[in-house]
Parts: structure tokens; C-alpha cells; sequence
């Protein structure tokens, strides 16, 4: 090895020594928020794994179904179908108050009059009543009216709201997916560069040893690889995070998907 090759390897090592440190700085901060948030307190260490599997994918889910499930699913949703519900009865019940209105009633009554302090048997009169009376609401000062229209204002503004979130839940559900699908064609990229990376470095490690390359090659196949790597495992990240997008848009976690 000439000395210039070892210089420039030196160099080489001296400036992927600070990015080593800072990632390694990254790793531990990570593991403690990572420990922090699921309330760990176990003596085990955590570590990182970057082993992964191109084929542990899943399939990439239907749209349509993707989005009918988050109907089902998603909290916000339901709960303002439930309320727009609600409010379907409170029209109704506004309403009836326009509504003639039946009431009956009916009443056994026991009574003694007597002067000795307890009364015998012959000293009860039994009384009884019975009344059924049909109001007419003829005027109510439009309070009846005033309601109607307010609880159909409600409906009105509720519907609004609910397609309001129906269509966030599209767009959210849309961009999961598409983020999925972007992932996994980087995924499958990357292990094609991979490859090539590590064909291109033992090819430059082959011309050193017989004397016709030099050691610059060497390093450039090494970066090449390294950013090869690098750029796989942003990849992994970003899966994983689309993955949870793609959860949460939905409204919950599909263990039966991932299998």
C-alpha cells in the first residue's frame, strides 16, 4: 500500500468517526424515549435490531375496504354518526310538541268521618274518578316551531361535519397507503443496491489484491456500500412509520394483515 492510500485512508476513518459517535449517541436516546413511553423498568437492556426481512411486507390493502373499516372504526366517526342520531330524535320530539296530547288519569280514594279516635269498618266511604283530557296545542309563542328549526339547524350542521370527517378519514387513509406502497418500492430498491454495493466492493477489493486498483476504489465502493445500507434502513424506518399511519387512519391495528 503506497503511503497516499494509507494517508487517504486515515482521513477516510477520521471523518466516519464522528458520524459513528452521533449515531451511537442517536441509538441510546432512542432506547431511553423508547423505555420512557412504554413504561419500562425492567434491568434487561433494550437493544436495536436492523435485521429485516423484505418479504415480512404486507399486501397493500384496498382503498375502498381500507376506508370502509376507518367508517367502522375511527372514534370520530362513529361518534358523530351517533350524535347526528341524536339529533334525529330531538327533531322528532320537537315535533310532538305540535302534536294534540291525550291525558288520563285515574283515583280510588278512601275517607271516615267519625268522633271516636279509630273508625270501624262501616265508618269508610269509598270514592273514585276518572278524567281524560285532549289538549289542542293552538298557540305556544312559536316555541314549538322555534325548536323544530333549531334541531333541524343542528342536523344540518352535524351532516356537515360528519362528511367533513368521512372526507379528512379519505384523504388520511390515501396518503397511509401511498406512503406504504413508496416504502416497499424502496425496500425492494434497496436490496438490489445492496447487492450491487457489495458486488462493486469485492470487485475493487479483487483489483487491489492483483496489483491494478488502487486503493480510492476501495473506499469509494466502501461509501457506496455504506450509503447503500443507510438508505435501506431509512427505508425499514419509514415502513414501519407508514404502517402506523396506516393504523391509526384506519381506527385500529390489523393483526390478521401483517401474518
Amino acid at each position: 500500500m503506497s503511503e497516499y492510500d494509507k494517508l487517504r485512508a486515515e482521513v477516510e476513518l477520521a471523518n466516519l468517526m464522528p458520524q459513528l459517535t452521533s449515531a451511537r449517541n442517536n441509538a441510546n436516546i432512542v432506547l431511553r424515549n423508547f423505555r420512557y413511553f412504554i413504561g419500562y423498568t425492567g434491568k434487561e437492556e433494550l437493544g436495536i435490531r436492523f435485521d429485516f426481512d423484505i418479504k415480512d411486507t404486507i399486501p397493500t390493502p384496498s382503498m375502498e375496504e381500507s376506508v370502509a373499516q376507518a367508517l367502522e372504526q375511527r372514534p370520530d366517526y362513529v361518534g358523530q354518526d351517533y350524535l347526528i342520531r341524536a339529533i334525529e330524535k330531538g327533531i322528532g320530539i320537537a315535533r310532538s310538541g305540535r302534536l294534540p296530547s291525550l291525558y288520563f288519569s285515574a283515583a280510588l280514594n278512601w275517607e271516615a268521618s267519625i268522633d271516636d279516635m279509630w273508625p270501624g269498618s262501616n265508618d269508610w266511604i269509598r270514592s273514585s274518578s276518572v278524567s281524560l283530557n285532549l289538549n289542542f296545542p293552538i298557540f305556544d309563542g312559536l316555541e314549538s316551531s322555534g325548536k323544530v328549526k333549531k334541531a333541524k339547524a343542528d342536523y344540518i350542521q352535524g351532516s356537515l361535519e360528519k362528511q367533513k370527517i368521512e372526507d379528512a378519514i379519505r384523504v388520511e387513509v390515501e396518503e397511509a397507503i401511498g406512503s406504504i406502497m413508496e416504502a416497499k418500492k424502496r425496500l425492494a430498491s434497496g436490496e438490489k443496491t445492496i447487492a450491487l454495493a457489495e458486488e462493486g466492493l469485492r470487485v475493487a477489493n479483487l483489483r487491489f489484491k492483483n496489483g491494478i486498483g488502487t486503493q480510492l476504489e476501495i473506499l469509494s465502493a466502501l461509501q457506496a456500500l455504506t450509503q447503500a445500507r443507510t438508505n435501506y434502513i431509512q427505508a425499514i424506518h419509514d415502513y414501519q412509520v407508514s404502517l402506523a399511519k396506516y393504523d391509526k387512519a384506519v381506527g385500529f391495528d390489523l393483526p390478521d394483515i401483517r401474518r
